[in-house]
């Protein structure tokens, strides 16, 4: 069976995930510095006037709010000159619902797809859910000639 390699961390607190949004900080592991700045400059006339430096107070500091990193994959190897008319949507579905319960990202890999300039050349694009509309165009898409 295949495994996934150990994760190499960069500490206990590493920051990982990309960044889905701001939120007041809670420690000082990954500090949003310009929302901070923000937050500081909308007070500074009630802290001392617009003379002198930006005054930054703990209610100020802002961090960044991270997605998690999927732990699993989903990869699906889409051959489109071997299908012919065969729906592969009944077949792919339960790994697909897996997929989508467990929030892995899903890495598709396609051959032979119809439109492409070099049919026998893979393409392949990684997704972070079954929801990214580019898999259901992948399954959707018409084999070429």
């Amino acid at each position: 069976t295949l495994r996934v390699p150990a994760r190499r961390d960069a500490g206990a607190r590493a920051s990982r995930g990309p960044v889905t949004g701001v939120r007041r900080a809670r420690d000082l592991w990954d500090p949003a510095p310009v929302r901070t700045a923000m937050e500081a400059a909308k007070y500074r006339a009630v802290r001392g006037g617009t003379e002198g430096p930006l005054v930054i107070v703990p209610a100020d500091l802002r961090g960044y709010v991270r997605a998690p990193e999927p732990v699993r994959m989903l990869t699906v190897v889409l051959d489109h000159t071997c299908r012919g008319g065969w729906d592969w949507y009944p077949a792919l579905e339960p790994f697909l619902r897996w997929a989508y319960v467990t929030r892995a990202s899903v890495h598709v890999v396609e051959v032979g797809g119809g439109g492409e300039p070099d049919e026998l050349r893979a393409r392949a694009f990684t997704a972070r859910s079954t929801r990214d509309p580019r898999i259901a165009a992948a399954l959707a898409r018409r084999p070429g000639r």
